[in-house]
C-alpha cells in the first residue's frame, strides 16, 4: 500500500468526480438507478455544466489558503472534556493539508436545500466562526466572500457522488449506512445531491472567468 499523501489531491479528486458523473448518466440511461435520475440525465447539457464547474473549481480550490483539515469533522468525533462544555477532537487518521476552511465547508458550505438548519442560523454560525478568528488571527474576513468560498468547497467535495453510489454499480459497501444501507436510499441520495449540484451551478459561473 502506498504512503498517504499529506495533502488532499484535488488534480486527482476532480477528474474523478467527472467520471462519476459519466457513470451515473450511463447507469441512469440503462434504467438501473430511480426514476427522478432518469430524468435528469436526459440533459446533456446540465452534466456539461457540472462537469465545467469541476474544472474551474480546481482551480480556484488551489488558490485557497492552505490549513490543517480534520478531513472527518462530525458530532461522532467530539467528546466533551469539562463540565462547562468545553469539546474536544478525537480520530485524527484522515488529518491533512487542504484548503483552509475545507471542515467548515462540509457544514455550513451546502446550499438551502441541503442544510440541516435554517440560513439565519447558518449566517449566525458564519458571523461566530469570523468574529473568533478574527480574534485568535487578527485576520478580518468578509461574510460575504466567505460564505462564497466555503460554498466553493462544499460544491467541489460534493461533485463527487462516488460515496452515493449502490455498490452493485462500484460504490463503498452498504456497511457504509451514512451514504444509504441499500440501493434504494444510495439513489435517492445521489438525486438529492446531484440536484442541489443542478440547481446552484450558476453560482460559480463567475469563477470560470477567473
Amino acid at each position: 500500500m502506498g504512503k498517504k499523501s499529506d495533502t488532499r489531491d484535488w488534480k486527482t479528486w476532480i477528474p474523478w468526480s467527472i467520471h462519476i458523473l459519466d457513470r451515473i448518466w450511463d447507469l441512469a440511461k440503462k434504467g438501473n438507478l430511480n426514476k427522478e435520475l432518469e430524468k435528469l440525465r436526459n440533459s446533456n447539457e446540465i452534466k456539461t455544466d457540472l462537469q465545467t464547474n469541476a474544472l474551474a473549481l480546481l482551480r480556484v480550490i488551489n488558490s485557497l489558503e492552505i490549513g490543517i483539515a480534520h478531513s472527518d469533522f462530525r458530532p461522532n468525533n467530539m467528546v466533551m472534556l469539562t463540565k462547562n462544555g468545553q469539546l474536544g477532537l478525537i480520530d485524527f487518521e484522515d488529518v491533512i493539508l487542504d484548503a483552509k476552511h475545507y471542515d467548515i465547508a462540509r457544514y455550513l458550505g451546502a446550499p438551502a436545500s441541503l442544510f440541516k438548519w435554517d440560513d439565519e442560523l447558518r449566517d449566525e454560525y458564519i458571523d461566530y466562526f469570523i468574529e473568533r478568528n478574527d480574534f485568535y488571527s487578527g485576520k478580518k474576513l468578509s461574510h460575504t466572500a466567505f460564505k462564497q468560498e466555503i460554498f466553493n468547497i462544499w460544491y467541489a467535495r460534493s461533485l463527487n457522488l462516488w460515496e452515493w453510489l449502490p455498490h452493485e454499480y462500484g460504490g463503498p459497501s452498504y456497511s457504509f449506512t451514512p451514504a444509504g444501507k441499500n440501493r434504494e436510499e444510495r439513489c435517492n441520495n445521489i438525486y438529492l445531491c446531484l440536484k442541489a449540484l443542478v440547481d446552484h451551478r450558476n453560482e460559480i459561473a463567475q469563477e470560470k472567468s477567473t
